[in-house]
């Protein structure tokens, strides 16, 4: 991950791709494991990062302690949203997404996007650090098992895409393509 704030930032933007129990979140696990951020934030859908991070009970705590940690400051946090129904949800990805984005200088892992954009829709944080992240440093790994039903500028902005098994033909004709 790049340090300092400007366009000297590579983009580090990564899909994982795969169907469920194919090894998504063991890839990502193996790749924090070698990146070892000291500044992570996960929005942990499905409570499945609890070795890497600790939980946050809410937005303000996980704002409150971005506060703290700076611009530099180590903070390892998970998000496990909390919402009712597909709206609340969205809104809350999009404000982890804002203050991932603001806070900048870090790893964000974003699992199973398909619960929180479309292929013609994203909220408008998470597109804004798709396309300009890496100006505040920030390093996104994305995970879905549904291709098709995920942001397409996200995919199109991707730096890595990382695929395990994909069982639906239709699915593996979408990421071939």
């Amino acid at each position: 991950m790049a340090g300092g704030k400007g366009s000297s930032n590579s983009a580090a933007i990564w899909a994982v791709i795969g169907a469920s129990g194919t090894g998504k979140g063991l890839w990502v696990k193996q790749q924090l494991a070698a990146l070892q951020p000291a500044r992570l934030v996960i929005w942990d859908f499905m409570d499945e990062y609890g070795d890497h991070a600790r939980p946050s009970a809410t937005l303000d705590a996980i704002r409150r302690d971005m506060i703290r940690a700076g611009r530099s400051g180590p903070l390892r946090v998970r998000y496990l949203p909390r919402g009712a129904g597909e709206k609340a949800v969205r809104r809350e990805f999009e404000t982890l997404c804002e203050l991932v984005y603001a806070w900048g200088h870090c790893v964000f892992i974003a699992e199973e996007l398909s619960n929180v954009t479309t292929p013609g829709w994203a909220p408008a944080a998470w597109r804004k650090m798709t396309t300009s992240g890496r100006h505040e440093a920030v390093h996104i790994i994305g995970a879905t098992q549904n291709p098709a039903l995920v942001d397409k500028t996200f995919l199109g902005y991707c730096t890595l895409v990382h695929v395990c098994a994909l069982r639906e033909h239709p699915h593996r004709m979408y990421v071939a393509r």
